[in-house]
C-alpha cells in the first residue's frame, strides 16, 4: 500500500514573477534537479544555488553551461554562484 499526500507548491517562475531575482535557491527535489535547471535557471535569476544530489551524476557541467561559477562540493551538496 502506498500513502498519497497532496501538497501545495509553487514554481520558481512564480517566485521570480512576484519577488524578482532570487538571492539563494536551495533544491532538494529527489533527483529532478537537472530537469529544473534545464528549464532555464540562470545567474540573472538566481545569485546562489545549493543542490542536494540524490543520484550519482554530476551537475557541475550543467551549472557551468548555465553561467554559474565557483562550484564547490560538500558531501552530497553542490554550491554555485552568479558571476555578478
Amino acid at each position: 500500500e502506498v500513502d498519497v499526500y497532496q501538497v501545495n507548491c509553487i514554481t520558481i517562475d512564480f517566485l521570480l514573477e512576484h519577488f524578482g531575482r532570487i538571492d539563494y535557491l536551495k533544491m532538494d527535489i529527489e533527483g529532478s534537479e537537472s530537469a529544473i535547471l534545464e528549464r532555464g535557471i540562470s545567474p540573472a535569476m538566481v545569485r546562489q544555488v545549493s543542490i542536494e544530489m540524490h543520484l550519482d551524476y554530476s551537475l557541475d557541467k550543467l551549472l557551468n553551461e548555465l553561467g554559474f561559477e565557483a562550484i564547490e562540493r560538500r558531501d552530497s551538496e553542490i554550491y554555485a554562484r552568479s558571476p555578478q
